[in-house]
């Protein structure tokens, strides 16, 4: 400490999973402490710390810069914070386009928490692409939000985890399979945990439940089927998923269960679907009407159009 510089250090170096930190510790002239951080970091320790089950999409390690601000009382310096930034060189995004990254690519990386905050908001994201947001209190985490792209309402729900915002394109095969490998990571996690504390796995699982609310997908594919500017909300119900869809052919709910069996058919519940006139004209294959076959489907369609 110095009277003219306030607190400060030189060559100060610290330890983060095993990897060297360069720390530098300044003091400004409205009398805020900034500590500088700048090392490395590998996805797999950070995974292992967070357990964040999104984080299995990702691999690698790459450079970063941190700061932390802590700012006087009565100073002028803003809000004391927590901030991370990184080019993310190095790290893999195994996700369908246009979340899907290679290590050579760029992809600006940003975090920010507030650290003087009864209920911080932590924020992270990939440059304008994707945003997460986590709403935290006594280290819990009360809700979250994925904000894709742009949103009106990026309200959070208490014990969801929303998805919001818009995609270009949306491949339901693919899609299917990252949802599908989501849950089992998570799944994988709370069964790791499981004997270290029930009662905080069991609020953890209700709490992060996911929840699609007015996402946007502005060209969909799937079911051999396209559809522009569809509308979709998406939510677990008990052993199911309650999936709504409004676009212009179809406006209706579907009730997928984890199970489609004899006992728990996939339901349909649409009040409009317009066919396109190829589907009648055309016939089905051998391959369609197997795939058919294979669906045990409950449907009521309240208004059915054939496209001529």
């Amino acid at each position: 400490y110095q009277s003219d510089r306030g607190i400060y250090t030189t060559g100060l170096q610290a330890s983060l999973y095993g990897k060297v930190l360069d720390v530098d510790v300044k003091q400004t002239e409205d009398k805020s402490v900034v500590v500088d951080i700048n090392g490395r970091v590998d996805l797999a320790d950070v995974k292992a710390w967070s357990q964040q089950a999104a984080l299995a999409f990702t691999t690698g390690e790459t450079d970063f810069s941190a700061q932390i601000k802590v700012v006087a009382k009565g100073g002028r310096g803003g809000e004391s914070e927590f901030t991370v930034k990184s080019d993310s060189v190095g790290i893999v995004i195994d996700l369908p386009a246009p979340y899907k990254k290679a290590a050579e690519q760029k992809h600006p990386f940003w975090l920010k928490l507030p650290i003087a905050k009864e209920k911080p908001l932590l924020r992270m994201g990939l440059e304008d692409t994707v945003e997460l947001q986590l709403s935290l209190n006594a280290g819990t985490v009360e809700s979250g939000l994925v904000l894709l792209d742009k949103a009106e309402n990026t309200l959070h729900e208490k014990e969801f985890m929303v998805v919001v915002g818009a995609i270009d394109h949306f491949d339901y095969d693919q899609w299917q399979q990252v949802l599908q490998r989501y849950l089992e990571e998570d799944e994988s996690m709370l069964a790791a945990r499981r004997g270290q504390d029930n009662e905080s796995v069991a609020a953890e699982k209700a709490g992060l439940s996911i929840k699609v609310r007015d996402l946007l997908l502005k060209d969909f594919s799937g079911f051999n089927q396209r559809y522009q500017n569809s509308k979709v909300n998406l939510q677990r119900w008990q052993d199911a998923w309650l999936l709504s869809v409004n676009n212009d052919s179809i406006r209706g709910e579907l009730f997928i269960p984890n199970d489609m069996s004899a006992a728990s058919p996939l339901i349909a519940k649409l009040q409009r679907l317009t066919l396109p006139e190829n589907s009648v004209a055309e016939g089905m294959d051998s391959t369609d009407l197997d795939t058919i076959g294979q669906i045990n489907l409950d449907a009521d369609i309240q208004n059915l159009f054939i496209l001529y």
